[in-house]
């Protein structure tokens, strides 16, 4: 999560959907920014970075700041690659386990979802929010002014530049994990494990297995 007040804007950061790179852009351009490792551990937005937007909201109210003056966005995924992108980058972490100094619960976590490097039994543990849940109110009614594409990262982006009042630029690509095309990951039956598993964003934002 970023906030600008100077920019009035809010972005919101689902789970392995170009986050990161979000993070690198939008960071000059933040007041508040939820992936700072300075900010305070009893801060509200210590550890929030993929904080949901209607908590967010009650936050707002605390503090007296007008949700609506803000513009909110975010990006979405297709299913099936987000969750290849997910498995490779627990991969990572558990290899990679001082440089993340990821605390020991959570290395113990990801150690036994990844420790045979297999994707379907990964995937039949694993599940996020559907997009349509986490960027939602409780009542089912989409929080969000502008949702873009991970798939179509620089066009999607350049609306936002000129809705947010900032430099068009080109995104960097960070925290990519090195992987096989995500297709390759997937037999009939783990792919119809994501298909069930995100029928509902599936259908809403027009994705495809193959894209």
């Amino acid at each position: 999560m970023i906030i600008s007040h100077k920019h009035k804007f809010i972005y919101i950061a689902p789970y392995k959907c170009a986050s990161t790179t979000m993070r690198v852009i939008l960071a000059p351009f933040a007041d508040i920014n939820s992936a700072n490792f300075n900010n305070d551990a009893d801060s509200f937005y210590h550890r929030q970075w993929h904080i949901k937007p209607r908590k967010l909201k009650d936050h707002f109210a605390d503090k007296k700041w007008n949700w609506d003056e803000y513009f909110k966005f975010t990006f979405v995924r297709n299913p099936w690659a987000r969750m290849v992108s997910s498995f490779n980058y627990q991969k990572k972490v558990v290899y990679e386990k001082e440089k993340y100094e990821i605390d020991h619960s959570s290395y113990e976590k990801y150690k036994k979802l990844t420790e045979h490097d297999d994707f379907s039994l990964w995937l039949r543990d694993r599940e996020y929010a559907s997009f349509l849940n986490f960027l939602s109110d409780d009542s089912g009614n989409l929080m969000m002014d502008f949702i873009g594409k991970v798939e179509n990262l620089q066009h999607d982006f350049n609306i936002i530049c000129d809705k947010i009042g900032i430099p068009k630029q080109k995104p960097p690509h960070k925290n990519k994990t090195k992987h096989k095309h995500y297709t390759e990951y997937y037999d009939e039956d783990t792919k119809q494990i994501v298909a069930e598993k995100y029928a509902k964003d599936i259908e809403y934002f027009g994705y495809k297995f193959g894209e």
